[in-house]
């Protein structure tokens, strides 16, 4: 066997593996949101920090209802027969900009992802 056909084979297989790792991963991911889109199941509760980044989920009554307000909060979907709720992930950043005097902090947010739940 030639030196150099190994790494490559070492490589390829390396590859293959990864690939389908990550099929494997939208897979379930795919499979996990229809569940949650179809009430089967509740969407996991996010609530933690990647850096600078936090990230959290909620289950509210409307989807841009902001995830730090807690008026549109759906505490339990179920028992809404002619509302509707939505699962959403989002992601906030707090930022600190100088200004005269100190530092003013600055707060973003957006969406990530916003399933409809279905209440039959």
């Amino acid at each position: 066997m030639d030196q150099t056909e190994r790494p490559a084979r070492e490589w390829r297989r390396g590859c293959g593996g990864f690939l389908a790792a990550c099929c494997l991963i939208i897979l379930l991911g795919l499979c996990a949101g229809s569940t949650i889109a179809a009430g089967r199941i509740v969407g996991p509760n996010i609530n933690m920090q990647i850096g600078p980044y936090h990230v959290l989920s909620r289950t509210t009554t409307s989807p841009d209802c902001h995830p730090l307000s807690m008026g549109c909060l759906a505490s339990n979907p179920k028992p809404m027969v002619d509302g509707s709720a939505y699962y959403t992930i989002w992601v906030l950043t707090l930022s600190e900009q100088p200004i005269a005097g100190g530092v003013q902090e600055h707060l973003t947010s957006r969406r990530i992802i916003t399933l409809p739940i279905s209440l039959k």
